[in-house]
């Protein structure tokens, strides 16, 4: 009876200790997996295929030495890699941005703080990049903010600077004023250049006030 008490209880741990290696290697495929997905079209993806085929097909998740592992750590390398280059690809087009605007004449005759919060608006502000320290935290932030993300961000910047041009012009734009003018009969040369006059004498009344005329 004792030994087979012992045998039995050596047993157990032996499924024990097997099932929390399965527990553990499927926690690993999944995560493989959804790295996976963020990598596509990345070189590692590619290069990864055959590994990750081979588990699968072969039915090979538990074997040793652990095949998962490895195909994790160089896919996590590679991805923590990329979004930390796109991080600052997208920094450095917002910092560029910002330079253009302060390089424009006009761009100095607003107020400080009307410049601040035009970029801050545009989001044109350079902010810190994503914490990818660990595993989880990768995973977190490529959920967040996928890799083609990153592109689409960027390529949206110059626009945004735009808009911010546009929107200082608006904000120097002078005070506008319309002039509306009564509607006139011209059968000849001496109407129009008397028609003419009338624009020309109201407008520049108002353009001589420092306003911005609207017909």
């Amino acid at each position: 009876m004792a030994d087979e008490h012992d045998r039995l209880r050596d047993d157990h741990d032996r499924w024990r200790a097997a099932d929390q290696q399965r527990e553990r290697r499927e926690a690993e495929w999944q995560q493989l997996t959804r790295l996976l997905r963020h990598a596509e079209g990345l070189p590692i993806a590619l290069a990864s295929e055959p590994a990750v085929a081979a588990i699968r097909d072969g039915r090979l998740l538990l074997d040793e030495p652990d095949p998962v592992t490895p195909l994790l750590e160089q896919l996590t390398d590679a991805l923590r890699s990329e979004i930390k280059q796109r991080a600052e690809q997208f920094a450095e087009a917002q910092r560029a941005a910002v330079n253009e605007l302060e390089s424009w004449t006009q761009w100095t005759e607003l107020d400080a703080s009307d410049r601040e919060t035009l970029i801050a608006d545009a989001k044109l502000v350079p902010v810190a990049p994503p914490d990818v320290a660990t595993d989880a935290k990768l995973l977190e932030a490529l959920d967040a903010t996928p890799l083609t993300s990153w592109q689409e961000r960027t390529g949206f910047i110059p626009s945004r600077r735009d808009q911010v041009r546009h929107q200082a012009l608006e904000r120097l734009k002078p005070e506008s004023v319309r002039i509306s003018m009564e509607p006139v009969t011209i059968t000849g040369e001496g109407d129009l250049e008397a028609y003419l006059e009338d624009v020309r004498s109201r407008v520049q009344l108002e353009l001589d006030a420092g306003k911005t005329v609207i017909l």
